[in-house]
């Protein structure tokens, strides 16, 4: 598709390139940048939960918890206890959840996806390099499964 064909744009928050550690491996590295990579869309999701991953759970979740008790429950967060003794936390769908009210999937090795946000103020931002990776979409509803361009950079 040449750049006349575009028919479609939409701003996008992706994850930054900031170095970090992460706690559970000890790794050092740009954690939480978006990959670079293509497949398609297999499945569209309306009103998600969001499973946050065992580093944001630790590194953010603790962190708010340890302040404030009923963060979990003010932000529609649920702490279920599994058969094996472990946890798993999720945020219910509604107007908290940070995945908005539609995430898109496909098959990737990096379990990114392309989703809403309930943070819509920041497409408004020059530099919108606020996500755990995956990628937010302005005006998800309005994408067009035959060519829409993702636009980071402005």
């Amino acid at each position: 598709m040449c750049s006349s064909d575009l028919q479609q744009e939409h701003r996008v928050v992706v994850g930054n390139n900031e170095i970090d550690v992460d706690q559970s491996t000890h790794q050092k590295g740009k954690i939480n940048r978006t990959k670079m990579f293509s497949h398609k869309m297999v499945r569209v999701i309306l009103a998600p939960r969001w499973y946050p991953t065992p580093r944001v759970v630790e590194l953010e979740l603790q962190k708010h918890l340890a302040t404030e008790p009923d963060y979990l429950e003010k932000h529609g967060y649920v702490r279920e206890a599994q058969a094996d003794g472990s946890e798993v936390y999720y945020q219910k769908s509604g107007a908290e959840n940070l995945l908005g009210e539609v995430k898109f999937q496909g098959p990737n090795k990096y379990n990114i996806y392309l989703h809403d946000t309930n943070a819509r103020a920041l497409f408004t931002r020059a530099r919108r390099a606020f996500s755990h990776g995956s990628v937010r979409v302005q005006d998800p509803r309005q994408l067009d499964r035959k060519s829409t361009r993702l636009n980071s950079s402005h």
